[in-house]
């Protein structure tokens, strides 16, 4: 469930729009998390998954909707009429897993948030929906899920949330191949070897994620290339998941190189912590090893704010001067105390203005 992507670029609009102050903003953004993670939990990200859709897009919407309905400061009525009419609009196929591309991937995050404003922005119109969009024979548990845990929408509302438990992905790929490239990383800084001198390369892992990590199909979510990558370029970067490189010589090289094997010892931290060890075997007949129990980025092994920064800066900067992506950086450190949040738009409007962007 990636619900800040969906969450944010709701709440980013209409607090442009209204030139809402940075609290607000901060306030509708934990908001709208808080929805869409509970509605996800709720309704079952396993059972969506087996439906065909894609929790980001359908959760997220009502995350999206919940969130732009605080940027506008609609009563509980207001709020109830959202969601509602959030459920009218949900939508997201997982289809997206067959564009070998993955250019149509990031569809789903969009439709959640303009599905959520949208349903947020008819609210404040006087537009009535669904009064209860969770309850009865025309839910969204009969619509998406066919089951789902309707108690974990409000249970320890107050008192869990989900924003704490969120993990921050520091590799452009699917989080279950975080593990392993942390163990990679770590081993060259400690021994220090080119991708020319590998010879082979093992990986243990949890079985269950071993059918998303071992098809070709997606890029981003197959762990021989994407290994590979960070063998040859010392990285993995949204660039290296947007490009195929995967019929580059070294590159290719690599890919047979690697081996998947399940591990059943790490199933006790799936799926918070999904860790991995890795082996490498070099020319020279050196073997390494590494194992790590939570990646780096997860609750249980946290990203430092000097770290976050530092990737937030290393991704503006493929549409942003760097003077730009300092000051994003150095506004969103203090939101709360922004009285609106104009400066931090005018700067994504004229990147959205820009060729290719």
């Amino acid at each position: 469930m990636h619900a800040p992507a969906t969450v944010a670029a709701a709440a980013l609009a209409l607090g442009e729009a209204r030139r809402g102050s940075g609290r607000n903003l901060l306030e509708a953004f934990l908001l709208g998390v808080e929805v869409a993670c509970r509605t996800s939990a709720a309704l079952g990200p396993s059972s969506l998954y087996a439906r065909g859709f894609h929790p980001t897009a359908v959760c997220g919407t009502f995350g999206a909707a919940a969130a732009s309905a605080h940027a506008l400061g609609l009563d509980r009525g207001g709020l109830a009429a959202a969601l509602g009419l959030a459920f009218q609009q949900a939508c997201g196929a997982l289809a997206w897993v067959t564009d070998p591309t993955e250019s149509s991937r990031p569809l789903s995050p969009a439709l959640g948030a303009r599905n959520g404003v949208s349903a947020a922005l008819l609210a404040a119109a006087c537009l009535s929906g669904p009064p209860a969009p969770f309850d009865g024979k025309h839910s969204a548990f009969i619509a998406f899920s066919g089951e789902g845990s309707p108690g974990l929408l409000l249970d320890a509302w107050g008192e869990r949330f989900y924003i704490d438990e969120i993990s921050h992905k520091l590799h452009a790929s699917c989080s279950y191949s975080h593990a392993a490239l942390d163990g990679l990383f770590a081993l060259r800084r400690r021994h220090p070897f080119a991708a020319e001198q590998v010879e082979g390369v093992a990986i243990r892992s949890v079985p269950a994620v071993r059918s998303l990590v071992s098809d070709p199909a997606l890029r981003s979510c197959y762990l021989p290339y994407i290994v590979s990558v960070a063998l040859a370029r010392g990285q993995v970067a949204i660039e290296d998941v947007a490009a195929d490189r995967s019929a580059e010589p070294e590159i290719a090289r690599l890919i047979s190189c690697v081996s998947l094997i399940d591990d059943p010892t790490f199933e006790g931290g799936y799926p918070e912590r999904c860790g991995a060890a890795i082996e490498v075997r070099l020319s020279d007949g050196a073997v390494l090893r590494d194992t790590v129990e939570a990646a780096k980025g997860t609750p249980a092994n946290p990203l430092s704010e000097a770290e976050i920064v530092a990737k937030f800066r290393a991704a503006a900067l493929s549409g942003l001067p760097s003077n730009a992506a300092d000051t994003i950086a150095d506004q969103i450190g203090h939101l709360d105390a922004l009285a609106d949040i104009d400066q931090i738009a005018t700067i994504l409007r004229y990147v959205s203005a820009q060729p290719g962007h």
